[in-house]
């Protein structure tokens, strides 16, 4: 035997009526997504209300914007090692073969390559 399923307005509903729904609406609000599903004259009832908001938001699609990490380039990172290396700190490698640098080690060399710009001697 075949079922019917009727949508009912959620507003309603919580009046204790069942009004049959024509429109499911969805937003986010807060980090929240919210679905309702309301009849026409509640549909422009609830634009009306957002409407100021609306108007005055900034558009987004979706998620934010990913931030990419800021890669050096692989002689940064092989001077790097040679200099851990020379300065009694070598580096271990993890299984996948990346590199493990002591704490502090990336602003140490970098601050020694902003005095030695030019000298390739560790």
């Amino acid at each position: 035997m075949a079922q019917k399923i009727v949508i009912v307005d959620d507003l309603d509903a919580r009046e204790g009526r069942e009004i049959v729904a024509d429109h499911s609406v969805s937003f986010t609000y807060d980090g929240i997504t919210y679905l309702v599903d309301m009849t026409d004259a509640h549909r422009k009832e609830f634009e009306g209300a957002i409407a100021p908001y609306v108007n005055a938001a900034n558009k987004t699609t979706g998620r934010p914007p990913r931030r990419t990490a800021r890669r050096r380039p692989a002689a940064y990172y092989e001077g790097l090692r040679k200099w851990c290396a020379a300065n009694g700190q070598p580096l271990k490698q993890d299984a996948q073969g990346a590199y493990d640098y002591p704490a502090g080690m990336r602003a140490a060399y970098d601050e020694y390559l902003q005095g030695n710009r030019g000298d390739d001697a560790l």
